[in-house]
């Protein structure tokens, strides 16, 4: 999910043509106070043109705030949304029920992805997870180091992101990783992004375009396991059952899945 400050509509069509699965227009903390209306204007502009070739995500202000409900009210009454609505800093279900009844009294609304960045929202993230509207569940690392006094390092984020992915799971929706702010440290991002993957997690937030490929490789599996993951769908066919042997390990219905979500990020990974 690459971010970009809604006022800077230079860069949105830069954006889509990142290779980027979603394009998230920011109205909240990429658009500093004096510009808020005027990055308000670009996006909903932007909305109204033709589709691109990727989702369309847009980062409202708090709906706790004027601002978040002014951001709500002018998507409402807009000609067109975006495919996805990101809730930032959401403390309770309330919050995505409520944003999400209010776009569709209209119109079939969009997705709902609210991003727990408090630990107030940490400990309703079950709650958040299952909420009405919710399409997607985001973690919020930058705030919720801040409000903890500690680094955005793996360990001590380590609990909340089980916490979340644990909620997403349990809710059916995707989950999303914060972001890694060190935009020249590809390696670094890379090693962060498959501990993510190894947690469960299938995306994660990146906040410069040349971050969108090395997350496509982190998040994609490795030669060996995607050479072994088709030679055990294989063995699992042509075995014409509900179980077989491979090289070894048991292989059932549930193994098979997970070797056929390895072959879609290979996909995904890959061109367009």
């Amino acid at each position: 999910m690459l971010f970009v400050p809604g006022n800077r509509f230079d860069r949105f069509d830069k954006a889509v043509a990142s290779r980027a699965d979603i394009v998230c227009l920011d109205l909240e903390d990429g658009v500093q106070l004096s510009d808020k209306a005027l990055a308000r204007a670009s996006v909903l502009e932007y909305l109204g043109k033709d589709r691109p070739h990727c989702e369309i995500a847009v980062r409202i202000n708090s709906p706790r705030t004027q601002i978040g409900l002014q951001d709500i009210l002018s998507l409402a009454q807009a000609g067109a949304y975006p495919d996805l609505i990101v809730v930032p800093k959401v403390e309770s279900a309330a919050e995505v029920a409520w944003v999400w009844a209010i776009l569709g009294e209209s119109r079939l609304p969009p997705g709902i992805v609210p991003f727990v960045e408090t630990l107030k929202g940490i400990a309703l993230v079950e709650d958040i997870a299952a909420s009405t509207g919710a399409a997607m569940i985001g973690l919020g690392t930058a705030d919720l180091s801040a409000e903890m006094g500690v680094m955005m390092d793996w360990e001590p984020m380590l609990l909340a992101r089980s916490q979340l992915i644990h909620a997403a799971k349990r809710a059916g929706v995707g989950a999303i990783d914060g972001a890694w702010l060190q935009i020249d440290d590809l390696d670094g991002l890379t090693n962060e992004a498959r501990r993510s993957a190894s947690l469960g997690y299938t995306c994660k937030v990146c906040l410069h375009p040349r971050q969108v490929d090395a997350l496509h490789i982190a998040f994609a599996p490795d030669d060996e396991q995607l050479q072994n993951a088709r030679e055990l769908i294989a063995a699992f066919e042509a075995a014409n059952s509900g179980v077989c042997l491979f090289k070894g390990r048991m292989v059932d219905l549930p193994v098979l899945e997970s070797a056929r979500r390895q072959l879609r990020l290979w996909e995904a990974a890959t061109p367009r």
